[in-house]
């Protein structure tokens, strides 16, 4: 893991995509699932919370991860986040970030995480301009 401007970044992602011959989005969000389920990367795991009850209270403590990034990985560039309950059990998840469709990053952590928490959601990337973000429902 490694921090390149966001031009090269971009870059990267574009020649990596097109080497494994994968579409963007399946890409990256199979770099989210690979960032939250592989033992080699110990130091994003560290950022996520211990101990807490169920999937959606993982999807509480969003709101507080950038902060945490800074502290334990001052190399690691994440997003800031914020969620919202529309209703019970379904929320949305705003991105702030220059990357583009970085969304689809997220999409594959949450995946990965609602599997280790044993629930069932439904995820949708809102990826426009005017509104990056993600919808999750969680079943009760």
């Amino acid at each position: 893991m490694m921090v390149f401007d966001t031009p090269i970044t971009i870059r990267i992602v574009a020649c990596a995509t097109e080497v494994l011959n994968l579409g963007l989005a399946d890409f990256l969000q199979s770099l989210g699932t690979y960032l939250v389920s592989q033992a080699t990367q110990q130091a994003v795991r560290r950022l996520l919370p211990f101990g807490v009850v169920d999937f959606v209270d993982f999807l509480y403590f969003l709101d507080d991860l950038h902060d945490r990034e800074r502290l334990a990985v001052p190399d690691l560039f994440l997003p800031k986040l914020e969620l919202r309950e529309r209703t019970v059990n379904q929320f949305s998840l705003t991105i702030r970030s220059d990357l583009p469709d970085f969304g689809h990053v997220l999409i594959g952590l949450l995946t990965a995480m609602a599997d280790n928490h044993g629930a069932l959601v439904m995820l949708e990337y809102g990826g426009s301009q005017e509104r990056r973000g993600i919808d999750c429902n969680c079943a009760a």
